[in-house]
């Protein structure tokens, strides 16, 4: 049995639910794909390469293929010994690649407590990342740390498991384990 196998690690991935930026940057990014048709085509016609049409499915696909992922991404979430790392990833057809945003030791953390479900809002936060699936869902996690520029906030998804590791490594437990009997029930 490997060190990943054991008790005090934890891994899970989730994907971003369709609200708020994402459905915005998504919006965004069709109406993009379709100024460039509509570009695309005013360019053949104005330069009168009619025949020229017929490639625009095929230029649209190809930009739909590789963009299209800068909106669609999963975060995943990772406490190995200690170490808490979140970060995005995408899958491509050679696999699935991670771009980790963030690492930090559970024990230096300023405080880690549950979010409940709607807008986050936290005082004596300078830095607020939102990498949970929903603001609607419940069982999520803030965890705050000093970084250069103040105070930083990372809110997660969280599962029994990580939330059992976080009260291992992190020393005040009181909202972790209300959170925990509420994610058990």
């Amino acid at each position: 049995m490997s060190d990943l196998d054991g008790q005090f690690y934890s891994e899970h991935s989730y994907s971003r639910r369709a609200e708020g930026r994402v459905l915005a940057a998504r919006a965004l990014m069709v109406l993009f794909y379709l100024a460039a048709a509509v570009g695309y085509f005013l360019f053949c016609y104005i330069s009168r390469f009619i025949p020229l049409f017929a490639l625009c499915p095929i230029l649209i696909w190809i930009l739909v293929f590789f963009t299209w992922g800068l909106v669609g991404y999963d975060v995943y979430c990772e406490l190995s010994r200690g170490e808490l790392s979140v970060g995005r990833e995408r899958r491509g057809r050679s696999g699935k690649k991670r771009k980790q945003l963030l690492s930090v030791h559970v024990r230096d953390a300023i405080d880690i407590l549950p979010v409940a479900p709607g807008r986050v809002k936290l005082n004596g936060v300078d830095v607020l990342v939102d990498l949970s699936s929903s603001r609607k869902r419940e069982g999520r996690v803030a965890v705050l740390f000093a970084t250069k520029g103040g105070t930083t906030a990372v809110v997660i998804d969280a599962t029994g498991h990580l939330v059992r590791l976080l009260m291992t490594y992190y020393h005040r437990t009181d909202e972790l384990k209300m959170l925990l009997n509420s994610l058990e029930k």
